[in-house]
């Protein structure tokens, strides 16, 4: 009666055997997807988080060269920039090259007409191309993973 159970057993497992690779080439795409996806969102949440710390830094450093005075614009352009570029330092050279600091801050808070007039700084980093698009879906409208065309931070700070 033993010998019977054991060769029972040896054909179901002749009749299972490709079902795990099945299985694993249903799943590995998807999780894969989802795991690009986590390390993708995470890098550009915390670049976001990055332009949001450095954007104030900046406004910070533009208030302190001379509080409560008017200072030359190249002195405060300088200092902003100056400030940008301390804060994002750990990001790569060619990462670098996508940051851009608008002279008008087209994204920020109206602040016009406000006494005594603000200092705005806007910081903006160019996210399109940074990462490769895995899957591109037509039918959709769109790729996988979604992101936006270009991140942005605003602060505003009162001298």
């Amino acid at each position: 009666m033993k010998g019977f159970t054991c060769q029972r057993r040896g054909r179901l497992r002749l009749r299972q055997s490709g079902a795990s690779a099945l299985e694993f080439a249903l799943v590995f795409p998807m999780l894969m997807l989802l795991s690009y996806s986590a390390v993708v969102y995470g890098y550009v949440y915390m670049l976001q988080q990055s332009i949001n710390f450095a954007a104030q830094q900046a406004t910070q450093a533009a208030v302190a060269v001379l509080p409560g005075t008017s200072t030359s614009s190249s002195t405060q352009t300088t200092t902003i920039n100056n400030a940008i570029n301390a804060a994002l330092a750990w990001l790569p050279a060619g990462q670098k090259s996508r940051l851009s600091v608008p002279s008008s801050t087209p994204n920020c808070l109206n602040t016009t007409g406000l006494s005594p007039t603000p200092i705005t700084v806007e910081v903006d980093f160019a996210l399109s191309g940074l990462f490769p698009v895995l899957i591109n879906l037509p039918f959709i409208g769109g790729t996988v993973p979604v992101l936006p065309n270009t991140l942005f931070a605003c602060a505003v700070a009162f001298p």
